[in-house]
């Protein structure tokens, strides 16, 4: 029976000797954590003893065969792993899988993982395992899906509530991968101690520093405050901050101001907009000014800016980050004037 990777904790509960358990995909996170349900379900059940096969191994499934056969008459329960490569399945091989299919032990539970491709979807064992056994598809997310995989994870393991802007800037510091996104989540519980977790919070603990912050740098860009944001920009780099957390806080700026901007041409005041986008304290004057000194053309070419040094940063491209990051803060503060054969050279 195939089920979601949602509802699998709960059909686990209803494990009985001798099931089947078969995990499939390409997200090595997932897979790796259905095993581990498995493994903490069964020791509840005084299961403690597991041995483990690797089918890419010269007669693997011979060696799978013949423990089965050896096992003795009174051996305790024990749980079988079993490591697909993914390739194809000999005769034997098939046979042997066949036998654990239709002959249920009474000792033991069988757990099969495979990363599987599409194609192999379609040959016989797959088909066998998927129907037999309990099975869960364990695929990369879609973008907009990693988001909400964040904020349910964020809330079920480490019992924290942080909005969609967090689990934007975690998915992006991870690059959507979601080994990563966790080893995100776990650092910013160990370090944020309050249950509800800001953006602010999230930034200060991915950059591993209080002193320089990425806020800092957009306050004194918005500012047009060159040599603060220069100092705090070599700052961050000193201390080892990552540059996509850099990118993504400008990159988040930058959309809004976009959007602001776009209000303003439609007829609405500077300061209309300012309110409506709940821009108060220290940041409204800051945010005043730069909307009233940079047009909505010069706004969108410096997001596609930001758009090309997120390229750079994930590898697409070639450059130095930082060295563009730094021409970006010249650029805003209008010290030099944009680089429109970038964002025409990006664009296209």
């Amino acid at each position: 029976m195939k089920v979601s990777i949602d509802r699998f904790s709960d059909q686990l509960e209803k494990v009985e000797v001798g099931s089947l358990f078969f995990f499939y995909g390409t997200e090595p996170l997932q897979l790796a954590e259905c095993r581990d349900k498995v493994r903490e379900r069964l020791l509840s059940l005084a299961v403690d003893e597991r041995i483990s096969f690797d089918m890419s191994g010269k007669d693997a499934w011979g060696s799978l065969g013949a423990e089965l056969n050896a096992q003795s008459l009174f051996a305790s329960a024990r749980l079988i792993e079993v490591f697909l490569d993914g390739k194809s399945i000999d005769k034997d091989g098939l046979s042997i899988l066949e036998k654990i299919i239709n002959s249920p032990s009474q000792d033991n539970y069988f757990v099969f993982t495979v990363p599987v491709a599409s194609s192999l979807k379609k040959a016989k064992w797959f088909s066998l395992l998927e129907n037999a056994a309990l099975s869960v598809e364990c695929r990369e997310l879609r973008s907009r899906e990693t988001a909400g995989w964040i904020g349910r994870r964020a809330q079920q393991l480490f019992g924290k509530k942080i909005d969609l802007s967090v689990c934007e800037l975690v998915a992006d510091y991870s690059e959507g991968n979601l080994l990563g996104a966790a080893q995100a989540l776990e650092k910013i519980s160990l370090i944020v101690e309050s249950e509800i977790v800001t953006l602010a919070d999230a930034l200060q603990a991915l950059s591993d520093n209080a002193r320089f912050d990425s806020y800092q740098l957009i306050d004194a860009l918005l500012k047009s405050d060159f040599p603060r944001a220069i100092r705090v920009l070599r700052g961050l780099k000193g201390i080892g901050s990552e540059p996509v957390l850099i990118v993504w806080a400008l990159s988040r700026e930058l959309r809004q101001l976009v959007l602001m901007s776009e209000k303003i041409g439609a007829g609405a005041s500077v300061s209309q907009v300012v309110d409506h986008f709940r821009i108060w304290g220290n940041r409204k004057a800051a945010v005043e000014k730069v909307l009233r000194r940079k047009s909505l053309e010069e706004l969108r070419a410096l997001l596609i800016r930001l758009h090309y040094l997120d390229t750079i940063v994930k590898g697409a491209r070639s450059g130095s980050v930082w060295d563009e990051i730094e021409i970006f803060s010249m650029e805003i503060c209008d010290i030099i004037g944009i680089n429109h054969y970038v964002t025409g050279l990006f664009k296209a």
